[in-house]
This record gives C-alpha cells, structure tokens and sequence, in this order.
C-alpha cells in the first residue's frame, strides 16, 4: 500500500503540477486510511464502498468537516488512479457523495 501512495504522490507532483502543501495533505489523508485499514485487519485498499464509508464516519467524528471533504477528495483522485493505472477495476468512490459544506448565514 505504501508503495502505492507514494507512486500516487509522485504523479501528482509531475503529471497534475499539484502544489507540494496539497501533496502533503492527500499524503497524510491516505496514511491515514491506510492505518485506519490496518487496525481493521485489511492489507489492500478496499473496494467496498461500505468500508470507505466506515472511515469517513469514524473521520467525521473525530476531524473538522473540511478535513473530512479534504479526505474525500484525496479518496476519490486516488481510486481514480488507481483505476487509470489499472490497478484496480472499480472505482468505489463513485458511489460515494461528498459531503455537503456548511452554509453560513450572513445578516443582510
């Protein structure tokens, strides 16, 4: 899995040109899952959307609703590599929503 983070991060920075700060947190956001999987007995990324949706509810309840939408981001460019790269042959992210932002209320 490591491995494959990492060969994620690398196509970020040459192929999409992203920021090294947004590299970072997409990098943190996967070690994360990766050890969330890790705690629940699993060695490969899932493709049960069930499960991705079980970390992002354990997420929500410990992080701020940004992270969680930032992590959902990360998720989805990741699984869609991953499919690029035909390394895997679904895209569970698909069938995950992304989370709704907050809306402010502003007086008039």
């Amino acid at each position: 899995m490591n491995q494959q983070i990492a060969d994620f991060i690398h196509y970020l920075d040459v192929e999409r040109g992203l920021a090294t700060t947004t590299q970072a947190s997409y990098r943190q956001d996967l070690l994360t899952f990766k050890t969330w999987l890790e705690d629940q007995q699993l060695d490969t990324f899932p493709t049960d959307r069930l499960v991705i949706q079980n970390f992002l509810s354990d997420q929500s309840s410990q992080k701020q609703a940004t992270s969680v939408a930032r992590m959902t981001s990360a998720l989805r460019k990741f699984y869609r590599y991953l499919n690029r790269e035909q390394i895997m042959t679904t895209d569970p992210m698909t069938l995950i929503a992304s989370p709704k932002r907050a809306s402010i209320c502003r007086p008039h």
